[in-house]
């Protein structure tokens, strides 16, 4: 069998063993895969109960691949030295890995880390993102499972929750492949088939919570106005319980909604939409009469359009 790694000319290699130099005394290539994958499985639960504390750029990510595999190799969690491809792909070169990261996760920090977006636009830019840290490629091994801790904490403060274990390897590395000669257009749609509203349930549990275990739940309409007190709020949810139609509440997209809602938590508020998906809230006491778009039971497709998933 030929050897996996080039051992003349890598230095991550012992040249004894022909596997990567590590720190539990493996000396063949499955004893090693076991041990790794033993060890990196426990430390990847960790990660999902603690999380990495970071800013999600290169530094954050260098510190998910030291969580996974600081037990097995002593190099883990830095910048590789090497030139590494697979196949017709050729990862970034070394001396340009930093420099390339640095100016990736700052456009992820423009983009806010991908927080308040409704689903399918959260797996979109997850799987670009994805696409680039995979072309990047920054450590000798363990790239993929720190790239996929790496989203999957991402997803998380995003209030998602990926499930990486119902993705086979072949249809991960067949996405990566599209994603680096072509369109990560693969890879997000693998996002988006296993990605749960996390989100979503907590704002529904605590609006049935405080409304009632029988309440309705739905979202916000383009062009409506909504009035009823404000029950209180999510990562990207607001919840509303509404005056004119008790027993139903409407979620609105917390990042689209202008207005202290702080100091509107517990009162009855009116939240309109007069443009655009960007909301408008104000006490319902400024306000004379009902508006005149106000949300009205024989409107029934208020609760039928979801741009806030």
């Amino acid at each position: 069998m030929a050897a996996k790694y080039d051992t003349l000319s890598d230095p991550y290699v012992d040249q004894t063993t022909g596997i990567m130099r590590n720190s539990v005394g493996a000396r063949t290539q499955p004893e090693l895969d076991r041990i790794e994958a033993a060890f990196a499985s426990v430390r990847a639960y960790e990660l999902e109960k603690g999380p990495a504390i970071g800013r999600y750029d290169l530094d954050h990510l260098r510190s998910i691949h030291r969580s996974l595999f600081g037990d097995v190799y002593p190099w883990a969690g830095e910048i590789r030295s090497v030139v590494i491809e697979k196949g017709e792909t050729r990862f970034a070169m070394p001396e340009h890995i930093e420099g390339a990261g640095a100016q990736l996760f700052r456009q992820l920090a423009r983009e806010q880390n991908l927080r308040g977006l409704g689903a399918d636009d959260f797996a979109s830019r997850a799987g670009h993102y994805l696409g680039e840290i995979n072309a990047l490629h920054p450590f000798r091994e363990g790239n993929g499972r720190a790239q996929r801790a790496f989203i999957g904490q991402l997803a998380s403060d995003a209030g998602y929750s990926i499930a990486w274990d119902r993705v086979s390897r072949d249809d991960m590395t067949r996405a990566s492949i599209d994603a680096y000669h072509s369109t990560p257009d693969r890879l997000a749609q693998l996002i988006r088939d296993n990605l749960t509203d996390r989100d979503h349930a907590r704002a529904v549990e605590l609006g049935r919570s405080l409304a009632g275990a029988g309440a309705s739940v739905g979202y916000a309409e383009l062009g409506q106005t909504y009035t009823g007190r404000v029950l209180g709020a999510t990562e990207r949810y607001v919840v509303q319980e509404r005056a004119d139609l008790p027993g139903e509440l409407v979620l609105h997209n917390r990042y689209r909604v202008v207005g202290d809602l702080e100091a509107q938590r517990g009162q009855a508020v009116e939240i309109r939409y007069p443009q655009g998906d960007v909301a408008l809230v104000m006490p319902a006491k400024a306000h004379d009469g009902p508006a005149k778009e106000k949300a009205s039971p024989d409107k029934g497709s208020d609760f039928g359009r979801d741009f806030g998933r």
